[in-house]
């Protein structure tokens, strides 16, 4: 289950300054597109500090996991 969250576009830079990582993954956190536990980190403090404000909760499928990652190919195949 992914979810969505949003917070004020120029957040998304104090965000990753504070949490010690890159806009790149402040964005695919928020988005859902992963999660590993540097992305628990990321959502937990933008919902905490940040105020986020869920937009969506529902299930990524494997190729839309794949494109948030932009990992996929010209053909909807996961790059090797």
């Amino acid at each position: 289950m992914a979810r969505l969250l949003r917070i004020p576009y120029g957040d998304i830079e104090s965000l990753a300054k504070e949490a010690g990582y890159s806009t790149r993954s402040v964005s695919l956190a928020l988005r859902g597109a992963t999660n590993a536990v540097a992305a628990r980190k990321i959502r937990a403090l933008a919902i905490v500090k940040y105020r986020a404000k869920v937009c969506v909760e529902r299930e990524l499928t494997p190729e839309e996991r794949l494109e948030e990652l932009g990992m996929e190919d010209e053909y909807g195949r996961g790059r090797e």
